[in-house]
Order: C-alpha cells, then sequence, then structure tokens
C-alpha cells in the first residue's frame, strides 16, 4: 500500500505486476502493465529498473481531485520495483483583474481548488469552499483566494460613472441652447432629438451621457415660461365704501416677489408705508386730492426696479 506524506492512502490497493513478466536477462524484454486507481492527485511517479540498475522518471500528470485509472508502464520495458508518488500542486486559476462601472455587479470566477477562502481588502472573510462569487463594484479592491497550495489576488477596477449633465428641473424665459464639457463625456445622447441642441418646447427630456464604457441617464423637465414683468397702478380711486375702486391698487401684477409701496402728499410728506405683497392703500386719514407714489420692486429673476406716479382721491 502506498501513502501520502499525511498517512491517507494513495492507492485504492496495491499495484500488481503481473507472474512471470520479471526478466534479468540482460537481452530479453518485457512491457510490464498494470493499473493504479489513485485517490489524491500525483504529479509524478519515479519508477526504477533494477535490470540495467538505472532510474527512469516518468512524469504523469493526472489533474483534478477525483479518482483516474492510470496505466503505468506502457512505454517502457522496465521491471517496476519502487514508486515515489508526489502530490500534485493544485492551482487557483482565474482572471486577475476585473473592471466594470461604479456599482455594476461582477461574478467573480476561479477554477481549480474548490477547497477555497476568500478574503477582501481589509482581510475579512467573505466566502469559502465556492467557485464563483458576486460583488458590487463600489471601489478599487484586491480579493484574496487562498487555497491548498495556491494563492490568487483578484483585483477589481471601478471605473467612474458619468457625472450629471443637466438638472431635473428647468424653467426658462426662451429656447435654451444646451452646453456640455465635451472633455467630460465621450457621448451623448438627447431624446427626444433637438436641433441645434436646442430646447424650444415645453416637456420631458431624457439625457444619456458615456464615458469609458459607462453611462448614466438624466431626465429633464423643460418649461418656457412667460417671464415678462408687469407693475401698473390706476391714477385714480374713490374709498367712500360703495365697494367699487375703494382701494388704490395694482391693476397689473406679475412676476415681483418683494415690492414696497410709498405714498407723498403734494409737499412731499410721506402718508402711506407698506410691503405687504397686495401693495394697496386705502386712502384712510388723509383728505381728497392728488397725492403721488413710489412702488420699488425686485422680479423674480432678480432684477430691481420701480414705477411712480401720481393718483387722485375723489370724493
Amino acid at each position: 500500500m502506498f501513502f501520502n506524506h499525511n498517512g491517507s492512502p494513495l492507492c485504492i490497493e496495491n499495484p500488481k505486476i503481473p507472474q512471470n513478466t520479471i526478466l534479468k536477462s540482460e537481452n530479453t524484454r518485457s512491457k510490464v502493465e498494470y493499473e493504479l486507481e489513485f485517490t489524491d492527485s500525483v504529479a509524478a511517479i519515479t519508477v526504477g529498473n533494477f535490470n540495467e540498475n538505472i532510474n527512469v522518471k516518468h512524469d504523469t500528470l493526472i489533474k483534478g481531485e477525483q479518482s483516474y485509472d492510470i496505466r503505468l508502464g506502457a512505454q517502457a520495458y522496465h521491471y517496476f520495483d519502487n514508486f515515489v508518488l508526489e502530490k500534485l500542486r493544485k492551482p487557483l486559476l482565474g482572471d486577475t483583474l476585473y473592471e466594470a462601472c461604479k456599482g455594476q455587479e461582477i461574478d467573480l470566477k476561479i477554477k481549480g481548488d474548490k477547497n477555497n477562502k476568500w478574503y477582501n481588502s481589509k482581510k475579512q472573510l467573505l466566502a469559502q469552499n465556492i467557485e464563483s462569487f458576486v460583488i458590487q463594484a463600489d471601489s478599487n479592491t484586491i480579493y484574496t483566494v487562498i487555497g491548498t497550495t495556491d494563492t490568487l489576488k483578484i483585483k477589481v477596477v471601478a471605473k467612474p460613472n458619468p457625472q450629471k449633465i443637466i438638472e431635473p428641473v428647468i424653467k426658462t424665459c426662451a429656447p435654451l441652447v444646451f452646453e456640455y464639457n465635451k472633455e467630460v463625456y465621450d457621448s451623448i445622447k438627447i431624446s427626444p432629438k433637438l436641433d441645434n441642441y436646442t430646447f424650444t418646447e415645453n416637456g420631458k427630456y431624457t439625457i444619456s451621457t458615456w464615458l469609458e464604457g459607462c453611462s448614466r441617464v438624466d431626465t429633464c423637465l423643460f418649461e418656457i415660461e412667460d417671464c415678462q414683468v408687469e407693475l401698473e397702478y390706476p391714477n385714480i380711486f374713490t374709498p367712500n365704501m360703495d365697494n367699487r375702486n375703494d382701494v388704490f391698487k395694482p391693476i397689473k401684477l406679475k412676476n415681483i416677489a418683494k415690492a414696497e409701496l410709498i405714498v407723498y402728499n403734494r409737499w412731499g410728506k410721506e402718508v402711506f408705508f407698506t410691503e405687504k405683497t397686495n401693495l394697496s392703500w386705502d386712502g384712510a386719514g388723509v383728505n381728497a386730492g392728488v397725492y403721488f407714489y413710489i412702488c420699488k420692486y425686485i422680479d423674480r429673476f432678480g432684477k430691481e426696479n420701480a414705477v411712480n406716479g401720481w393718483v387722485i382721491i375723489a370724493e
């Protein structure tokens, strides 16, 4: 019986040499054939030629971990007297570099030794005794697979995805030309298609971008608004409580963000001030006559302006 270094049997049973095949005559040689069934992998078998006192080494590579029927001596005419069985190194085979877009799932695969352990770059045990491991490429990482006699390092490179190219909502007063940095993106696609990269119609648009094989999709709700700014007052009102034209207030008011109304009498004295959004004056506490006003405002686009004029309080 033959044994390996840890004492487990290498052969299911001893090799049996057929009778009458051991020939010592220098002029007579005979082919000796027999079968060995191994329970472990074998790298080489060394046999001895004791007729000629010459050692002959036959390298027979046995792959895998299953049992094999191996026929030895098929190419030699020697008396096989002693065997030295060397255990086969169990390799770990697989790609050592994976590239993927950030956030993408990757299936890391190996072949060979199934008796293995998987570790991340922090030396944390992730899995064991597997040939496939799915990870998410969030950052550049090195995974280490340790087998019985071999170690395999797998590097994962997480390529950056394209940056956001447009805001989700765009409101503008006129058609907008879409501009982007061509050095940041390999290519872009806008749907629906724009003529000359110009937004001219309200609607939802999809913008796809690519960079080094990685892609991103952004959506944008585009709207062309009525951006005309209007602020206009009447030149007469009658605060007589008849519910008709009782208040001095704007007859046109559009796209005003903030304003203040100041009213003066004919001698330049301030008689009324308000910052309320309705910008109105009921004429309380003053007599009929002519008054002057100024309304300073900031429109919703941030621009400062003012309107001024006169108004008559009629009885």
